[in-house]
Order: structure tokens, then C-alpha cells, then sequence
């Protein structure tokens, strides 16, 4: 057994969700309904996507840099220092976005219960399609 926990933009189609997932090898009482901000949910969304995006930019801007003929050391330790770098400012600046995005959200609810392994992939398709915004198992 697995637990399933689905996000949706309203409390409302949270409830939705749960009453046509219910009788689906899971039973009403196993399925939990939350009220949460969207900052827990979608916190970190934009710096992961950030750090990615300058360690990759450093380590290519490092990587040109190192083929310029006789710069010295620097030459041979750029690209990782573009790879470092690249990534620091990427996190400072998806962690601003983060916060600035999360602020304006609204709140949100989730839905969440426990399923057997063999049901995981058939129920997050349907609460996908009931509207879930994101859907995490653990």
C-alpha cells in the first residue's frame, strides 16, 4: 500500500474528486480531504527550475571559456565554476519567484489516501482528469 495525495485549486472539486474516486478499491473512509496554501505545494517549482537552468547555462558559458587558448588556470577550473555559480544565482532567483508567485496564489485542498500498488497509475490518471493540478505519491 502506497498513499496518493492529489492537489486541486478548490475545496470543492477536492470533495468531487474524492466521491468519484470512492468504490474504486477504496473505500470513503480511507479518503482524506486538506485544506492547504498553495505555498506548500508549489514552493520550490520555480527554483529547481532555476538551478537547472544556471548550472546548465554556467557549465556551457565555463565550458567556452576553458577553449580560449592561453588564459591560465582559470581556463581549466571554469567550468565548474560556471557549473557552481550558474547554479547558486539560479536558486537565488527561482527562490524570488518562488515566493513572489506563492504569495498572489490562492489556496488550495488536497485529497489523499492509501492504494494498492496496482491501482496507483488508473486512480492518478482519474484525479488528473477530475482536475488535480498536481499528484504525489509516497
Amino acid at each position: 500500500m502506497r498513499n496518493i495525495t492529489a492537489y486541486f485549486i478548490d475545496s470543492q472539486s477536492a470533495r468531487i474528486a474524492a466521491e468519484k474516486i470512492a468504490g474504486e478499491n477504496i473505500t470513503r473512509g480511507d479518503i482524506r480531504l486538506f485544506g492547504v496554501e498553495s505555498e506548500k505545494v508549489l514552493l520550490a517549482t520555480y527554483t529547481v527550475f532555476c538551478i537547472f537552468a544556471g548550472a546548465s547555462l554556467g557549465l556551457i558559458l565555463g565550458a567556452g571559456v576553458a577553449l580560449i587558448p592561453e588564459i591560465g588556470i582559470f581556463a581549466k577550473i571554469s567550468a565548474v565554476t560556471g557549473l557552481l555559480s550558474g547554479a547558486a544565482i539560479g536558486a537565488v532567483t527561482g527562490t524570488l519567484l518562488d515566493v513572489l508567485v506563492c504569495e498572489n496564489a490562492p489556496t488550495c485542498a488536497s485529497v489523499s489516501m492509501e492504494a494498492d500498488e496496482k491501482f496507483l497509475g488508473k486512480i492518478s490518471k482519474r484525479l488528473k482528469k477530475q482536475g488535480a493540478f498536481k499528484v504525489v505519491l509516497t
